[in-house]
């Protein structure tokens, strides 16, 4: 029988080892987490250089640095048309396509880059990074400075993309 109590708030590491006599499983390895308190460990330092590629009419790709020191995750907020004010309150997990305030979740997770869906051509979007730690109501976002950056989608739409094809054409297939 274990007992957690801790000695200070916010998150907790600990590596258990049990030694055995299976010698291709010797020793047994468990971490352990645990949180003090209220939250987890408030993250120290948001995410860096948020920048985006394959800008399209319809589709981008969203990519950015990792914070240093790492957090557990990030939540990434969107919004068409102005900059986000909006920020994810302590102890609430988000599912991407919540909406915090008049801000969209579009991705919420440990990974750097991350292709957002319902985007529209022509169209103006800001995003934010938030850092955080913890898991489910223990969750602490780093909610000053998010990272954030806009970008703007293409006006071309699809109709003038396959202009140029003609169905008549022998190289139909190949021309799409």
């Amino acid at each position: 029988f274990f007992k957690f109590t801790p000695g200070a708030s916010g998150t907790r590491l600990a590596t258990l080892t049990i030694p055995n006599n299976d010698a291709d499983e010797n020793p047994y390895v468990i971490n352990l987490y645990g949180v003090g308190g209220t939250f987890a460990a408030e993250p120290t330092a948001q995410a860096t250089n948020l920048t985006f590629s394959n800008i399209k009419s319809y589709r981008l790709t969203v990519s950015f640095t990792a914070s240093n020191p790492a957090s557990e995750g990030y939540l990434v907020l969107r919004k068409k048309g102005s900059a986000i004010t909006d920020a994810p309150v302590d102890g609430n997990v988000y599912s991407k396509g919540d909406y915090i305030g008049s801000s969209q979740v579009v991705y919420n997770g440990a990974a750097t880059s991350f292709v957002p869906n319902n985007i529209v051509a022509g169209s103006d979007y800001y995003f934010a990074v938030f850092s955080y730690n913890g898991p489910n109501q223990f969750r602490n976002y780093l909610q000053v400075i998010p990272l954030s950056n806009d970008t703007t989608t293409l006006a071309t739409m699809m109709v003038n993309y396959y202009s140029g094809i003609s169905v008549a054409a022998d190289s139909f297939l190949t021309d799409l």
